[in-house]
């Protein structure tokens, strides 16, 4: 299925992106991820497997007086991941078109829900002066790559950016879900020490306020507004924020109650969040870490959530709620800030562990 978007706000990955270390003489069997996944030319999206999607974009951390680097982050991932080794079924591209301009039909062997393809970056405006856009048409355009390839039949995986990326992503899984007979009940689960609801100010809308703007998308639409967080900081959040947050019945654990000896009670609280959704959105805020595991971020994190914990979470979703575990994306990785690829590497891993 061809997209619609406009094509000056996409950009295809150079498949140079996707190189690394090759052990030929283990055969299949030593396949590592630039082996396997296969860049798209252009936004015709595939019936079948996943699709990486860059969101190439800080300028929502920039009005949020942040760090700015998080437009690094697409890149910056994907080359991590290009080396990481390959754990789910061998796709056999000889004979098809591995990752360049001819049209590529369904029914061919490289369309299988194993597959992983690379769909580009939409490009946030202010990143590329010549596009002459906003932010909010950059969500936008977000939102529509994302239905687009709900559409075609794949599944996307979101890679950011800073956390303005949220907005566009719930925005794309909620337009997904206005085609379907049945509405689903939609819940966002985030990953990070901040809520993230704050009022949009006189420059508009920025990293900190997108579930801001799916709290009102939703009241205006008559929707229920189910959020969840884990790793809320009391030092990261004010006391305005936390009033929304109980206003709007938010549900949250603090970063000192989503420890490794207190995960039962962590994965307890996620089990009765999830009986009550039909479809999630995953957001991890690559500043849920603690800065000194995790540096290359947007806003550091003083104490944080261990990665072991967040992977833990992860697993459990994979696990039981795979049926409803419908979008993820990662937020606030700052490659500027990094030290030896350190937080690239944990991005990675979760990507690496929510795709196989």
């Amino acid at each position: 299925m061809e997209s619609k978007i406009e094509l000056k706000c996409w950009k295809p990955t150079p498949v140079t992106i996707w190189q690394g270390r090759e052990d030929t003489e283990e055969g299949a069997a030593g396949y590592r991820w630039h082996q396997q996944v296969q860049c798209l030319s252009k936004p015709d999206w595939p019936a079948q497997g996943k699709v990486l999607l860059g969101f190439v974009c800080e300028e929502g951390v920039r009005r949020n007086q942040g760090r700015v680097g998080a437009a690094g982050g697409p890149e910056a991932i994907r080359k991590a991941l290009a080396n990481l080794p390959w754990h789910d079924d061998i796709i056999e591209h000889h004979g098809v078109v591995k990752h360049q301009d001819q049209a590529l039909q369904a029914g061919t062997r490289t369309l299988t829900e194993a597959a992983i393809w690379d769909g580009g970056d939409v490009v946030c405006a202010e990143e590329d002066p010549s596009l002459k856009a906003d932010l909010a048409k950059s969500q936008q355009t977000l939102a529509d790559v994302i239905t687009g390839i709900f559409q075609a039949g794949a599944r996307p995986m979101v890679l950011g950016g800073g956390h303005e990326v949220g907005f566009g992503s719930f925005l794309g899984l909620a337009q997904w879900a206005l085609c379907q007979p049945q509405l689903p009940r939609i819940g966002i689960l985030n990953l990070d020490p901040h809520f993230d609801i704050r009022k949009p100010g006189a420059s508009g809308p920025s990293s900190g306020t997108p579930f801001y703007q799916v709290a009102q998308w939703c009241e205006e639409h008559k929707w229920p507004f189910h959020y969840g967080c884990l790793g809320i900081s009391r030092w990261s959040n004010t006391q305005a924020l936390f009033q929304r947050a109980d206003e709007w019945q938010v549900q949250y654990r603090f970063d000192t109650q989503v420890s490794e000896s207190l995960l039962p009670e962590t994965i307890s609280w996620l089990d009765a969040f999830m009986a009550e959704i039909d479809w999630l959105y995953l957001t991890i805020d690559m500043d849920v870490f603690p800065a000194a595991l995790v540096p290359g971020v947007s806003a550091p994190a003083a104490m944080g959530v261990h990665p072991w914990v967040v992977e833990h979470i992860i697993s459990h979703l994979r696990q039981h709620y795979s049926h409803k575990l419908m979008l993820a994306d990662i937020a606030e990785l700052n490659p500027t800030y990094d030290r030896d690829q350190i937080s690239t590497r944990v991005a990675a891993r979760l990507v690496a562990n929510l795709l196989q």
